[in-house]
């Protein structure tokens, strides 16, 4: 009733505009209506983190979470109830230097503040953990080392020596710029005897490109595996 009766009070107004508080009465109303009768993904959520307390699988437990480049204020609550009950490490993806690309990761800084602010406020000790470059890395092309650092950079610096591992390729159109590519893989492997599984195609769109690039490669009899993601709902078997 509470609900209907505030949706009333606008009904009559063309535009309607509401007050902070009138949202939050209207959402509280909403709430109560639906409390004990409906149930929402979010919900499960709530419940969730109400509930966790009494969980003995998670007591104790070692919990990590990775590969996350946001959190909802939902799933951030949730992340705080784990921490009163297991120990719980989240990676973050972050330079820790502070250079002319630094609002790039002005987000994750964000997150690594609430999170640790968060345990200092239940008393917990957080363990900073840097993560090393890997291993391989002082083997990669300096060039793509130098635009790595400055590809996201302003003001950003030139490159001081010759260009010979970035080649930049302008195609008339799709056709052209796959049959181009497939033509410089088969080049890495003729001409610098590299093997098929150590050449990567990166592509930003494999809904436009995706099925371009699988008729040329066959085509051109390169073995390949493309890693795209694939609707469930279109499995035979789910089906």
């Amino acid at each position: 009733a509470d609900l209907i009766n505030m949706l009333n009070k606008f009904s009559d107004k063309p535009t309607i505009q509401c007050k902070l508080h009138d949202i939050a009465l209207i959402y509280d109303s909403f709430n109560r209506l639906l409390s004990g009768k409906y149930i929402d993904s979010d919900d499960y959520i709530n419940l969730l983190i109400d509930n966790l307390s009494h969980s003995k699988l998670l007591k104790e437990a070692e919990i990590w979470i990775d590969h996350f480049s946001s959190f909802s204020t939902q799933t951030i609550k949730l992340i705080e109830q784990l921490m009163d009950i297991a120990e719980v490490g989240i990676s973050i993806t972050m330079d820790p230097v502070k250079g002319n690309d630094h609002d790039l990761f002005s987000l994750s800084k964000r997150y690594f503040d609430c999170f640790y602010q968060s345990a200092l406020n239940k008393g917990i000790k957080p363990e900073i953990i840097k993560i090393k470059r890997p291993g391989n890395y002082m083997h990669r092309s300096e060039e793509l080392l130098f635009l790595e650092e400055q590809v996201y950079a302003y003001p950003y610096r030139r490159y001081p020596k010759k260009v010979s591992n970035i080649q930049i390729f302008a195609a008339a159109n799709l056709n052209h710029e796959i049959q181009n590519m497939a033509i410089k893989v088969i080049s890495l492997a003729r001409e610098r005897g590299l093997r098929w599984k150590e050449i990567a195609i990166i592509c930003h769109d494999l809904d436009t490109y995706g099925s371009l690039i699988r008729r040329e490669l066959q085509a051109c009899g390169i073995p390949f595996f493309m890693d795209r993601k694939r609707s469930l709902s279109g499995n035979p078997i789910v089906e």
